[in-house]
This record gives structure tokens, sequence and C-alpha cells, in this order.
């Protein structure tokens, strides 16, 4: 069965790589004959929100760390979180936890597990709310029922951060992992102040993706929310797609399809590909720093 589960695994994967390479493979002849100038001063602001969101959740989550006790040196939390993000691009998304229990040895991995797991609930539950919001306020010449799934949305996530449903969910997750339960959560107003807070990540993830595109193409400032809503909405999937790596192809294969509405496809397909590569560049150099500042830390060496 366990062969069957990998295979079956592989074989999503393989699909979706393969349906997003015929996509940009159809599309790599237009991109020759389309006429656009790559405007690399747009670059630099998306470095900029790329860096800024990585260095914003890095300060929240010492924050979230330390009501759970998860304590470390700076240079040492800053190396267990870049590194662990880079456990993304390992299918199975269970890496970036083993990671950031490596690099928090000494501190009760139960407490690192649970601080990890309300740390991810309250990014995703941000990142769906501000889809959800989004939707609530698309223009008025949007379908009704869109507007209504997104008040909808906004209702269900902030009742399921209720301590009584979340709980039952944390321990369900831990049980999955086989650790022990949890008897106690964060109340309902500190989940929310954490959800508030990583709305402004999401919000700098939608800025990324935004200045990449203008890069290639002029996109309004009007369009920003919807970008933002589709990038998030593909980075979500992603994350539920546990066949691809840091979701890769199924992030891109949803910027396809939701994109074309605000620039030509050429544009988006330049723009997607352009926007992963600036991503892991950033995660993959703050992975180095981190690691290079625990090394050198007079600290680590006594």
């Amino acid at each position: 069965m366990k062969n069957l589960t990998s295979w079956y695994t592989r074989g999503l994967f393989f699909v979706v790589i393969s349906a997003v390479a015929w996509f940009t493979w159809k599309n790599v002849s237009e991109i020759g004959h389309h006429d656009f100038t790559v405007r690399l001063t747009y670059l630099i602001p998306a470095l900029l929100a790329a860096l800024a969101f990585y260095l914003f959740s890095f300060a929240v989550w010492r924050i979230l760390a330390r009501r759970f006790g998860v304590k470390a040196r700076l240079v040492n939390e800053g190396k267990a979180f870049f590194i662990s993000q880079l456990g993304k691009y390992v299918p199975g998304k269970v890496t970036l936890l083993l990671l950031r229990l490596e690099g928090y040895r000494g501190n009760s991995k139960r407490n690192v597990t649970v601080a990890t797991g309300v740390e991810m609930i309250a990014s995703l539950a941000s990142w769906c709310l501000i889809v959800s919001v989004l939707l609530v306020f698309l223009p008025s010449d949007a379908p009704n029922y869109i507007r209504y799934t997104g008040i909808g949305g906004v209702v269900v996530l902030i009742s399921s951060l209720n301590p009584i449903f979340l709980k039952r969910f944390v321990n369900w997750a831990l049980r999955l992992f086989g650790r022990e339960g949890i008897d106690e959560i964060p109340s309902y107003g500190v989940m929310l102040s954490f959800v508030a807070v990583y709305m402004v990540g999401g919000l700098l993830q939608g800025l990324v993706i935004y200045f990449v595109l203008n890069s290639f193409f002029p996109v309004s400032l009007y369009y920003y929310p919807a970008v933002t809503a589709a990038y998030l909405s593909a980075v979500l999937i992603g994350i539920a797609a546990v066949f691809a790596p840091s979701g890769i192809g199924v992030r891109e294969g949803i910027l396809f399809l939701a994109l074309p509405m605000v620039a030509p496809k050429p544009s988006i397909v330049a723009s997607v590909v352009a926007t992963r590569l600036l991503l892991t560049f950033v995660e993959v150099s703050l992975g180095i720093v981190a690691t290079i500042a625990a090394r050198i830390s007079p600290d680590n060496k006594q």
C-alpha cells in the first residue's frame, strides 16, 4: 500500500509538471514574438518586498515561539527558521518541522512542534482571510455568489480559530505525526491577533508578484488586490498538494489560469517563472547568511 501511494504521488507530480511544461512550451513562441521590454527597476522593489516578507515572518515567529517557551540565541534562531524554510522543497511538507526541531535542539520537541503548528495555522488562516475579504469587495459587476462565498469564508475562518475547535484540530495533527496532544492553546484573542499580523505577510507576497508583473507588463495598482488574491490562492493550493515540493507546478498552473485577466499570457509566463526564481533566491540567500552568522558567532564558538 505504501509503495502504491508513493507511485500515485509521483504520478500526480509528473502530471502537474507535464501540464505546466506544456502550457509554458505552448507560449514560448509567443514570448519570442511578444514585444515587451523588461523593466528591471521593478525587480528591485519586488526583491525588497520578498526580503521584507521573510524577515517579517521571522520576527513574528520569534514572538510566537516565546509564548511556548521556545528560545535560542538570535543567530541560532535565524538559522533554524531560514533553513527550515528550505524544507518546503522536499515533498511531504514534514521536512520543515524536522529542520525546525533540529535547529531548536535543547528545547522541548513538543513545544517546538506546537509552536510551528500554530504558526502554520495562523499564516494559512490569514492568507485564506485575505482571499475571502477580497472576494467580498470585488467590483459590483462580479457575480453575487462569489461575494457570498467570501463572506462565508470569513465567518468560517474566524469561527474555526475558536480554542474549542482549534484544540481538536491541533491534537489531531499532532497524533498524525505521532506526538502527544496538548492541553492548552493560545486564547481566541491571541490567535486572532497572530492571524491579523500574518495578513501583513500575505500582502507583502502580493507585492512581490505585482512588481514582477510590472517588470514585464504595466499593471495598474487597481489590480493589486486581484493579483494578491490569485497568488495567495495558488500558494494555498500548492501547500495542499503534498506531492509537489513547495507547490512547484501547482502554484504556477493556478497562476497561469488566473492572471491572464491582468496581462498577456507571455508576460504571465515570464512573471510567474521570475517570481519563483526570485523567491527561491531570497530563501536560499537568507539560509546561507543565517548559517554563516551562526557559525562565526562568538557565542557558538565557546
